[in-house]
């Protein structure tokens, strides 16, 4: 785990307020949702992508849409759309690594996002675009750096905390 990156205990106390987040087990490292979680915090978004800007919508946490409209207003401003290749997740419900003897991933609560993921597979030796990295981490994502994942960066879980909590008032 990155220094950056906090635990995953505190993630969910972020991602899951409420404490209602549970799962079962499915097969190849797949879990299963609560359909409650998923109707109180899963969302979709549409951002556009590639060189002609087709549109893709994922399932994404409801407090990152804020974040992910600002990076892409940020791509579209400086026109780097381009930059992004493919949109390959974000809610995937599922174990580190896809293995069951792992602790959640981060994706499992949709809070991470993979982009790119076909140029940059995990473990990959060639690294993302600097540009597409410093947006992505001016609105509060960590690149995890040598494949294609996007994590919340801890810098931000203070002001998404406040976001969460003024929201369940």
């Amino acid at each position: 785990m990155s220094r950056n990156m906090l635990p995953l205990s505190e993630f969910k106390k972020i991602f899951d307020p409420k404490g209602i987040f549970a799962y079962t087990e499915g097969q190849d490292g797949r879990i299963v949702v609560a359909r409650a979680w998923q109707e109180e915090y899963i969302q979709p978004i549409t951002l556009e992508c590639g060189v002609h800007g087709y549109p893709k919508t994922i399932q994404v946490h409801r407090i990152i849409i804020p974040l992910l409209e600002s990076a892409w207003r940020r791509l579209r401003e400086r026109h780097l759309i381009w930059l992004i290749h493919s949109i390959d997740g974000c809610y995937v419900p599922r174990h580190m690594g896809w293995n069951p003897a792992r602790a959640l991933s981060r994706h499992s609560f949709g809070g991470a996002i993979d982009l790119n993921a076909s140029l940059y597979p995990f473990g990959a030796a060639r690294e993302q675009p600097v540009e597409l990295v410093h947006i992505m981490a001016s609105i509060g994502f960590m690149y995890g750096g040598g494949h294609s994942e996007y994590v919340r960066h801890e810098h931000l879980e203070y002001r998404l905390w406040n976001t969460t909590q003024d929201a369940m008032h």
